[in-house]
């Protein structure tokens, strides 16, 4: 009953009731198959080397499979064994895997409920000979199995509970995220205005607009940015689009040499391959690995200057 009181999660319950087979019952070997209610089956929890009440996915049993025993002893709410099975109908295969598994020549079966609410089914590995005994003390096996079922109840609430928490919390972050991104859009839209007014009077003056083109992309980058953050809880699909390293590059380093490269003694030395061809990749991801990585070595460089060559 401590054990329960204290244990921690899931496995550490499970584990409780498998010491207390095996201290009252010298149960050696159990498998405990909880009800998965989306799945309408039971799956398996098997112990690994050590110990520990590992998930089974492949290894579950739907609860339509009326004619197994583990699925009987859930519907009727009582205790089932093999033994009794086989003097009336053959085993099903699934049963017979699960014995199989469990090593011993037959299998006992037990409910886990809570209030008459199915948890799940405990399987035991039993010989013939040891029915009667196990039979003799089934309330005391009633006793343990309820508070199992009552305990894996309670930290399945509190597990949901969890989610449900971290699910606002989520939900919290996204909508934060969205004011922000829209108060910060703004001014950015602002500043594109400005950019372009720039430069048609540039270009009617006839002066060089490649910089205002270069700080156009960054700002269209930085608001890109911006728009991850209303769906960094959403799985991102792969994007198809090809990037030229030598153009990325080529603006980068006309951004850090005004930037950062400016303000301390770096050299900084290119050498592009003009026959490079275009790769398989997003063009911002690539920006902000090339740039950490120029920022990187310039401060590394910091108080004692250097050089930095760029080669493709």
């Amino acid at each position: 009953l401590e054990g329960f009181l204290t244990a921690e999660d899931q496995n550490e319950i499970l584990k409780c009731v498998a010491d207390g087979l095996r201290l009252l019952f010298d149960i050696q070997r159990s498998i405990f198959f909880l009800l998965d209610e989306k799945r309408d089956a039971l799956v398996g929890y098997v112990p690994n080397q050590a110990g520990t009440y590992a998930k089974h996915s492949r290894f579950a049993v739907s609860m339509k499979m009326g004619g197994s025993i583990l699925i009987g002893a859930l519907a009727q709410t009582s205790a089932k064994d093999s033994f009794a099975a086989e003097s009336k109908s053959a085993l099903t295969i699934i049963d017979e895997q699960i014995i199989r598994l469990l090593g011993g020549k037959g299998m006992f079966c037990f409910p886990l409920l809570v209030h008459n609410e199915p948890i799940g089914v405990l399987a035991a590995a039993i010989e013939r000979e040891d029915l009667p005994a196990i039979l003799e003390k089934i309330r005391l096996m009633r006793l343990i199995t309820q508070k199992g079922a009552a305990a894996l109840r309670t930290e399945k609430i509190r597990r949901r509970e969890l989610q449900m928490v971290h699910a606002k919390r989520i939900d919290a972050s996204i909508d934060l995220a969205r004011r922000v991104v829209h108060e910060v859009n703004n001014p950015l839209g602002v500043i594109k205005n400005y950019i372009k007014v720039i430069e048609m009077k540039a270009s009617e003056a006839g002066l060089a607009v490649d910089e205002l083109r270069i700080i156009n992309d960054e700002v269209s980058r930085v608001s890109r940015l911006l728009q991850k953050l209303t769906s960094f809880s959403k799985s991102e699909a792969p994007i198809d689009a090809v990037a030229d390293l030598n153009a990325l590059l080529g603006d980068i380093l006309a951004l850090v040499k005004q930037g950062m490269l400016n303000k301390v003694k770096i050299d900084l030395r290119t050498d592009l391959d003009p026959n490079l061809p275009a790769v398989a990749a997003h063009p911002d991801g690539l920006k902000q690995v090339f740039i950490n990585l120029i920022k990187n070595a310039a401060e590394a460089m910091a108080e004692q200057g250097g050089r930095i060559d760029v080669r493709t």
